[in-house]
């Protein structure tokens, strides 16, 4: 869940992210798909997009998150680190759709028939939202392999006194402070 939590952190104040949401609200806006054009103003239209792009995004995310960890740790197929968390992360979006229009936009009755009905159609939203994750990550994923493991370990002991050296077994947060365990070397001289 802390993997999940983070992730969620790292797109919200992520400027690529925020213009690829609006510029699917205002897509969306003008557009008007699901006969929204025709059933909501302007601004309200805008609204419901912007509602829908940001809650349905998050909530994908909430349940495809943990699934592509658990299929990447069992050497999954590509193919199906895509269709599973996206088939399972579309229910979550299809209730925030459903909630939202059977009970807040009122374009839907709040039936399990429309429920399910809506769940169809996010799925392959569901598998482009999950397939920008992936794109995104691996973007972001290729900027940090660019560092090599040497330099990184070199940034992580640049930010420690030198006095602990490097022969450290853990680091432990305390409140306000680290605790720093290292193993000591004693060495005898005759």
């Amino acid at each position: 869940m802390q993997f999940t939590l983070r992730e969620m952190q790292r797109f919200a104040s992520s400027t690529k992210f925020w213009i690829i949401i609006i510029s699917a609200t205002v897509i969306l806006s003008i557009s008007g798909p699901f006969s929204t054009l025709e059933r909501l103003p302007a601004v309200p239209r805008a609204a419901y997009w912007g509602a829908i792009c940001v809650i349905s995004f998050f909530a994908n995310l909430i349940v495809a998150l943990p699934a592509i960890g658990w299929l990447r740790n069992r050497n999954a197929a590509r193919v199906v680190e895509v269709i599973v968390p996206s088939v399972l992360g579309s229910g979550p979006v299809a209730a925030v759709v459903w909630f939202i229009n059977s009970f807040l936009a009122s374009t839907s009755d709040p039936t399990i028939a429309a429920f399910f009905d809506i769940w169809i159609k996010c799925a392959p939203i569901a598998v482009s939202i999950t397939i920008s994750y992936l794109l995104f990550q691996g973007s972001h994923d290729r900027e940090t392999q660019l560092t090599p493991a040497a330099s990184s370990e070199a940034k992580f002991f640049a930010r420690l006194p030198m006095t602990l050296g490097k022969n450290l077994y853990a680091l432990q947060a305390q409140d306000h402070y680290v605790r720093v365990r290292r193993s000591v070397v004693i060495t005898w001289s005759c």
